[in-house]
């Protein structure tokens, strides 16, 4: 009765408790039943050499078999109601859980990749235009001698200067050479407040790389300041980590470069 009535508890508990939780209730309840196992047997075998020996109460005892037959009935439906039903049941619901965690896992992945390339992208947006913008400068500096080879090396030399070098694109030296230069004072000064306000936006970008930080193991300290938890599993870190070194390091260089920007329109 006791096995009976913990069955019934795992049972109403199969959907809602931990598997191992259920797995473990289930195989001691097993492990009970398979004990009974020996002393029914030997039982059975102690009333049929009883009988043989024509003992005066093998009778009785044979009488009482009929009870112990049925505890060995009830033993059996228990091992298969659990072994073959609550377990069967219990590995369904496990493998759906196993597939919907994985589906989760794979959905944060592609969120949290996403997300640093997203952010390697705007730098790389803004890279150009502060390129462009230091050629526009260059070429308001010097109208007459800042053609399109010259204005690609002036961005070389500042590049340099500033311990970024430069790898000029295809796509990059086709902005070059289709750029049209400013000429007056009133665009410069234009220039010059929307710098202030890229700039802004450019070190404000700041918490979203420490957020990309956050999300990979091992850097408490950013996720206390931040309130992110890691979302990065050990097996993607060191993807991760080369998707971040990328972007830490361009956006750097997009500061710095930024930075200096600002310095130039100042002093001018």
């Amino acid at each position: 009765m006791l096995h009976f009535l913990g069955i019934e508890e795992v049972e109403s508990r199969v959907d809602s408790a931990r598997p191992g939780e259920i797995e473990r209730a289930v195989n001691e309840i097993v492990d009970d039943l398979n004990a009974l196992e020996i002393p029914i047997g030997g039982f059975f075998e102690d009333v049929e050499e009883l009988k043989a020996n024509n003992h005066p109460e093998a009778n009785d005892f044979y009488r009482h078999s009929s009870r112990v037959y049925g505890l060995h009935q009830r033993r059996t439906a228990y091992l298969d109601r659990l072994t073959n039903q609550l377990l069967v049941r219990l590995g369904v619901r496990t493998e759906t859980l196993r597939k919907e965690n994985a589906a989760r896992l794979e959905s944060v992945r592609t969120s949290t990749f996403s997300r640093v390339q997203e952010c390697i992208e705007w730098v790389r947006v803004r890279l150009v235009s502060v390129f462009s913008f230091i050629a526009d400068f260059k070429a308001f500096e010097m109208p007459d001698t800042f053609g399109g080879e010259e204005c690609e090396k002036t961005i070389t030399r500042v590049s340099s200067l500033r311990h970024f070098p430069l790898q000029t694109s295809p796509d990059f030296q086709e902005k070059l050479s289709e750029m049209e230069f400013l000429e007056d004072l009133e665009t410069l000064e234009e220039m010059f407040e929307q710098h202030k306000l890229d700039n802004r936006d450019i070190q404000d970008f700041r918490q979203n790389v420490d957020e990309c930080i956050a999300r990979q193991p091992n850097f408490p300290q950013i996720r206390l300041i931040s309130n992110f938890q890691a979302e990065v599993s050990a097996e993607d870190t060191y993807e991760y980590c080369e998707l971040l070194r990328v972007l830490e390091s361009e956006y750097q260089q997009l500061r710095d470069l930024s930075a200096g920007r600002m310095l130039d329109l100042v002093i001018f």
